[in-house]
């Protein structure tokens, strides 16, 4: 029995086994640990293969992030006047409307001064046309008024006559005159053109209704005479 017992062959432990298994740690090729500034020479070789250094990339942290190029819009600038809207007023798109100056001649200046003077060009031939004709008799309202044409109807009707060309450039000169003033009193309203026109008609006119009375006179004396 003993020696049938001892020819059976003895399980070993499993202390035994993990001794007689293990592998010396310092016996086992470390690979060299792989770098993030390295790259493998030879892609596929061995844990033994040389590594190659590289220019080292910038970390996430001390990249810059890229900015964006700005995108003009129109409308948008970076001055107060480029962003006003055209429709507020001071912008250089705003529509603009000529406008009456404050120190323009009121409307009915204008067209009271431009009545009257109308009403005069058309009323002086006139009045001298009837007198000439005789449908007009002697007064001191009205028609050329002289001492020689007021003593008597001979004289009366011959000044008229002779002051009738005289009384056409005159009322001309007013109606133009007139219309001058309504002209400019709607167009600009300025005051130094529009005295202009109105006193330059008022003393043409006036000038040509003396000299208008100046020959009626003569002929009333001629008339006398005779």
């Amino acid at each position: 029995m003993s020696s049938a017992r001892s020819s059976t062959p003895s399980t070993p432990s499993r202390g035994a086994l993990a001794s007689r298994t293990a592998i010396p740690t310092s016996s086992i090729a470390t690979p060299a640990r792989a770098d993030s500034s390295a790259t493998l020479s030879e892609p596929g070789a061995s844990a033994t293969a040389t590594w190659l250094p590289t220019e080292p990339q910038p970390s996430s942290a001390t990249r810059t992030r890229s900015t964006p190029a700005p995108v003009h819009r129109p409308g948008h600038g970076s001055s107060p006047a480029a962003r006003q809207s055209p429709r507020r007023p001071g912008s250089p798109c705003a529509p603009r409307t000529l406008r009456r100056v404050d120190d323009s001649v009121p409307v009915w200046t204008v067209v009271l001064v431009g009545a009257v003077l109308l009403a005069a060009g058309g009323l002086v031939p006139y009045v001298v046309a009837r007198a000439a004709a005789g449908r007009l008799r002697r007064n001191r309202w009205v028609g050329v008024r002289t001492p020689a044409t007021l003593a008597g109807d001979a004289g009366w009707r011959t000044g008229h006559a002779a002051a009738r060309p005289w009384a056409a450039v005159a009322g001309a000169l007013l109606a133009l005159s007139g219309l001058g003033a309504l002209v400019v009193g709607a167009t600009t309203g300025a005051p130094g053109p529009f005295a202009a026109v109105v006193v330059g008609g008022a003393v043409l006119g006036a000038a040509a209704l003396v000299a208008g009375a100046v020959r009626a006179d003569a002929a009333a004396r001629g008339s006398l005479s005779r």
